[in-house]
């Protein structure tokens, strides 16, 4: 035995284990002794499971997998689960802390100059499952940065859905945007109009090509969105009028109203 000067010395090693992404590794864990309370820094540094394996899990479990689906997915060829169920739990409960933490997090440091609103539907769990609205809202600030600034379940067609996820961006520190873009839903309309009266409301851009494109026979539809993105990228009104104006002159009578 290794003896140190201060009545330390080592005794041996004792079994141990982490767990990672390709499988369970044994270990020999160094035993000391003369010290209370010994703990190897190596060990408490990687923990139980290694950073990969964590990582796997949550993805899994963030793209619809249960708890149940995720322990049967990290079993072995031998039976053995990688990871148990309580093990899978806690991880998949610090996802929950984190989105939590996001929701309350203080906005008052982004200056958002565009404002953009709507509502995208995601299956909660894998194999068809129904699908769920989540009401999401992202901007670009000053300084070009873009940023996602709140996420929620919710009705798409609420007004009082979408004036209490506006009203708790701006209780939590969010400022009038110079511009706010969304779809034409009513409800969604309303709550901007109520929650930011002073900011200039746009047309989402992707909404309004889909309305005009779906109106044309497929056979114009490539030329038409040519034409539509000359206008939705001219570099200053003047050039986006321009182009509107010969959009408008060179599909006239080229198209049919469908």
């Amino acid at each position: 035995y290794e003896r140190g000067s201060d009545g330390r010395y080592r005794n041996g090693y004792r079994p141990g284990h982490l767990d990672s992404a390709e499988g369970r590794i044994d270990l020999q864990v160094p035993q000391v002794r003369g010290v209370p309370g010994y703990h190897s820094k190596l060990l408490e540094f990687l923990g139980d499971n290694s950073e990969v394996l964590e990582q796997l899990v949550t993805e899994m479990y963030a793209r619809g997998l249960s708890t149940r689906d995720v322990e049967e997915a990290l079993t072995d060829a031998t039976g053995e689960c990688i990871l148990g169920r309580s093990a899978v739990s806690e991880l998949t409960d610090r996802l929950w802390e984190e989105y939590e933490a996001f929701s309350a997090r203080d906005l008052s440091g982004f200056e958002v100059t565009y404002l953009f609103v709507d509502a995208i539907y995601e299956s909660l769990r894998l194999q068809g499952g129904p699908k769920e609205a989540l009401l999401c809202a992202w901007g670009i600030c000053e300084d070009g940065r873009k940023v996602l600034l709140h996420l929620t379940l919710g009705n798409k067609e609420s007004h009082a859905d979408w004036l209490d996820f506006l009203r708790g961006m701006v209780a939590r520190g969010l400022r009038p945007p110079l511009t706010m873009a969304s779809d034409g839903a009513p409800g969604l309309l309303r709550a901007l109009t109520e929650v930011f009266p002073n900011s200039l409301r746009l047309r989402c851009w992707v909404h309004k090509m889909r309305n005009v494109l779906d109106k044309l026979p497929n056979s114009a539809r490539e030329e038409v969105k040519a034409w539509l993105h000359s206008v939705r990228d001219a570099p200053t009104p003047e050039a986006g009028r321009e182009a509107a104006a010969e959009t408008i002159a060179a599909s006239r009578g080229r198209t049919r109203r469908r």
